[in-house]
């Protein structure tokens, strides 16, 4: 065979090998040197995308190959550059719009990121206090109402409308006093980690807590203790272990989560009084 011909045919192999490959690739994403662009080589010509490296330009690859796949390996029909550079241009476009609503930092952002702090926070002998939990049913009506408002837009009148929802939803005067007291704390993280301008703390801090006898909030009856005759009545119905809580409450006044927590290592039984002498420091509020 002459070296003519053998040019030939390494030519010809070379083009079924190329067109048998045709179609089992993806096309190539390729940096223009001379203008830093990216651009996608399929089918003999150039697809341009963005700024070589950035997210649109990766985008808009993905963006082709998926229109690429679809149409089954080969470029989808009708597609030329007119067409692709309006669908780069609604891409682009789209991601603009996505990329300022992630930037805005809103209620419920604030809101979780004081939440993972208290999970933290808030412990006492090393294990968290059911603190963030009570924290987190406070704040739902705050997010059903105001969640995607931006913090920077958050005002005095929308505390107003928080505690509102909370008098209409029948709350005691003394839990919504409470419930807003924890919102300002929620702010007051804010400013510290400097999501919440300083301003907006200083006017939250000007609303009053609602006062006895001059709101619409439903009133709490005094927690009475209970009857000796009613403790007694029911601890033959008890188990010895709570039993003992029981009557340890009702001679102590400890609440039950003291008793539910306090372990031997915390009574100083040397004497004829026992005492609690638990080290764990108070948690700080």
């Amino acid at each position: 065979m002459g070296p003519l011909l053998s040019s030939k045919v390494w030519n010809l192999q070379r083009s079924v090998t190329v067109k048998s490959r045709a179609g089992t690739h993806l096309p190539t994403h390729r940096r223009h040197k001379t203008h830093n662009r990216g651009y996608i080589h399929c089918e003999g010509r150039q697809w341009w995308t963005a700024e070589w490296g950035s997210m649109a330009a990766n985008h808009l690859y993905d963006i082709f190959v998926s229109l690429w796949l679809q149409a089954g390996r080969r470029l989808p029909d009708g597609l030329n550059p007119k067409e692709w550079q309006a669908r780069k241009q609604a891409a682009l476009a789209n991601m603009d719009s996505e990329s300022e609503a992630q930037e805005i930092y809103r209620v419920s952002d604030l809101v979780a990121d004081f939440l993972q702090f208290a999970h933290v926070h808030y412990r006492k002998d090393g294990q968290s206090t059911r603190e963030a939990e009570n924290i987190t049913y406070m704040v739902r009506p705050l997010l059903e109402a105001l969640g995607d408002l931006p913090v920077d837009a958050f005002r005095l009148q929308d505390l107003v409308t928080y505690r509102d929802l909370l008098i209409e939803a029948g709350l005691a005067r003394s839990q919504i006093n409470k419930q807003v007291q924890v919102i300002r704390r929620i702010f007051k993280h804010g400013v510290f980690e400097g999501f919440v301008p300083a301003g907006i703390l200083e006017a939250l801090r000007t609303v009053r807590p609602l006062q006895k006898g001059r709101t619409k909030a439903r009133e709490t009856e005094p927690v009475r203790p209970v009857d000796e005759e009613a403790v007694f009545a029911v601890l033959p119905y008890l188990s010895q272990t709570v039993a003992a809580m029981v009557l340890l409450q009702w001679h102590t006044g400890m609440r039950p989560g003291e008793v539910v927590q306090m372990r031997g290592q915390d009574l100083d039984r040397s004497g004829p009084a026992w005492l609690r002498c638990s080290t764990s420091a108070p948690s700080a509020g």
